[in-house]
């Protein structure tokens, strides 16, 4: 009696309708009429049961198709869909008219739309790839895990390794074969564009509810944009360090989206969440960033726990912002101009305070600028006594 021909089924459907791997193993060897309970007693798993049964199904090893996938991805789909993001972000934001946000709301929406864009374009490269290297074909419910954590690694070394690379090639051009080379020293991170500057740039000229608004948005943003901007620069600095954890941290995401796919099939809400908790939380994240992190802020706010830089910044600004308060409306402008410039030219400057002063006590009080050295400070320093004759006086 001839063979039957292989089924045709679609296996990724029925894993996320509901089904288990035995329920599809049982229901393709029924209609093929083949002796699923024999097969089972012989040692066959039901993934080998349903490769038998349904036409086009790779035989591939998970490790082998987690690692293909990883390739694939973080050469197509990762840098496609960053690309997209970041391109759509910027150009929203700078096209869309309006105010701040706006603007804001149209640079998101260019960043869905130009990700989406890019994925899509990634996922057809990929496509492109597969048939070409014949490499297409059915997974069977066992492989599909590995598949998604190989996608999801992909994702995460794909998006770092630009920055990484260009970090690694400064290193090697700090050598002598790099300077024989010509390869730069130097590595450059573009300064990330959030849109913080729009929400700033009118909020002087906007009294009320929408002043507060814009300064918060618009202070919200800029701190965002720093933190991106640093971390790019670190990646740059130390790409070892950086390389080490981002593999690490893809990794963690890799198999905790395997192990979601393999819970709940199909459901994305589920995934994402188990990848973006055990992508930040493990421990080389935790040991280089998370742990250090949160004792370095404790220490700020520590008597002698080296923070006093930061509490005297944070001291300094809630002066500013007190000072500008009580200045008339028709001065506010000036004075943000007078930060401004000071933010920007304060370490070009060169003003020399006394290092301590004295009370009746004889005990030296030495104030925010003077216990940490700070030029900012100083220069604020400067200004508040050259204004305020009772500062001079108790200086």
């Amino acid at each position: 009696m001839a063979t039957p021909p292989k089924l045709s089924f679609d296996i990724q459907a029925a894993t996320e309708a509901g089904l288990t791997s035995e329920d599809i193993a049982r229901h393709v060897s029924g209609r093929r009429g083949y002796d699923y309970q024999g097969a089972r007693e012989a040692g066959l798993s039901d993934d080998d049961i349903i490769q038998y049964n349904v036409a086009d199904v790779r035989d591939i090893g998970g490790l082998r198709l987690a690692a293909e996938e990883a390739a694939l991805t973080a050469g197509t789909t990762a840098p496609a869909s960053l690309y997209g993001l970041s391109k759509g972000f910027s150009t929203g934001l700078a096209r869309t008219p309006g105010p701040p946000i706006v603007k804001l709301v149209g640079g998101v929406a260019g960043a869905l739309f130009g990700g989406g864009l890019g994925a899509a374009a990634g996922e057809g490269a990929k496509s492109v790839i597969r048939e070409a290297t014949d490499t297409t074909g059915q997974l069977t419910p066992g492989a599909r895990p590995f598949e998604v954590g190989g996608e999801t690694l992909g994702f995460v070394v794909g998006g770092g390794a630009p920055v990484i690379g260009r970090g690694l090639l400064a290193k090697i051009g700090q050598t002598g074969i790099g300077q024989k080379l010509g390869i730069s020293a130097e590595a450059t991170v573009n300064p990330i564009n959030l849109g913080s500057a729009e929400f700033l740039s009118v909020a002087a000229d906007n009294p009320g509810m929408i002043n507060a608004f814009n300064r918060a948005v618009g202070g919200g943003l800029a701190k965002t944009e720093g933190f991106l901007t640093k971390g790019f620069e670190t990646a740059t600095r130390s790409p070892l360090a950086s390389t080490l954890t981002e593999l690490t941290a893809g990794t963690s995401a890799a198999v905790a989206g395997g192990l979601s796919e393999k819970i709940a099939p199909g459901d994305l809400g589920p995934r994402l969440t188990a990848e973006l908790i055990a992508g930040v939380f493990n421990p080389t994240s935790l040991v280089l960033g998370t742990i250090p992190d949160v004792f370095r802020t404790i220490r700020t706010f520590l008597p002698g726990g080296g923070g006093a830089d930061a509490r005297a910044r944070n001291k300094v600004a809630k002066d500013l912002a007190s000072i500008r308060a009580d200045l008339p409306e028709e001065a506010v402008g000036a004075f943000d101009d007078v930060i401004e410039l000071l933010m920007k030219e304060a370490d070009d400057l060169d003003i020399d305070i006394g290092a301590a002063r004295e009370t009746r006590r004889e005990t030296p009080i030495f104030t925010a600028a003077e216990k940490t050295n700070n030029l900012f400070l100083k220069t604020i320093q400067q200004i508040v006594m050259q204004r305020d004759p009772k500062a001079r006086q108790n200086y």
